[in-house]
Parts: structure tokens; C-alpha cells; sequence
């Protein structure tokens, strides 16, 4: 079975933010600022920051194509995306 820690890159999802982090230190540390965090690790970049895409269209169909790519390390939270506090 494989380890958790062992991926090459995290998502992180949560009630008030994403990112994609590129160890697992860094996504255990950046959970301490998004609320009720998921965390999943992956193997590839772009599988990673697809998950997070996918979660945040899901949780906000209305601002689906609002997210077009991420960057590694650096985490999005909604209250910057003007997001009016409802998707």
C-alpha cells in the first residue's frame, strides 16, 4: 500500500479555498487556512489541479470556466475571487 506522502503533488479543497501544493508538509500546512479541508494527493500536476477545478465547479456550477489553470504553492480563496459569498 502506498503512502501517503509519497505523491508528487496535493490538492486541497475546502469550504473557503483550493490549491495544488507540491509536497505534502505544504499541504498540511496550507489546510490550516482552508476550512474543512479535503486533501488528495497525485502523481501528475495536471491530474491534481483538475481535481481541484472539478471540486470548485461542483461546489459552484455558476462560476463554472472561472478557473482556468492553477500554479503550484499558490492557493485561491473565494472571498478574492469576488464570489459574493453564494455561487
Amino acid at each position: 500500500m502506498r503512502r501517503f506522502s509519497n505523491f508528487e503533488y496535493y490538492s486541497v479543497f475546502g469550504s473557503n479555498g483550493f490549491a495544488v501544493m507540491d509536497s505534502y508538509p505544504g499541504a498540511m500546512r496550507i489546510q490550516k487556512y482552508i476550512k474543512h479541508a479535503t486533501l488528495k494527493g497525485f502523481d501528475d500536476f495536471q491530474d491534481a489541479e483538475d481535481w481541484a477545478i472539478y471540486q470548485f465547479e461542483d461546489r459552484c456550477p455558476r462560476k463554472s470556466g472561472m478557473i482556468l489553470s492553477l500554479e503550484v504553492n499558490q492557493p485561491i480563496f473565494f472571498k478574492n475571487l469576488q464570489m459574493d459569498g453564494v455561487c
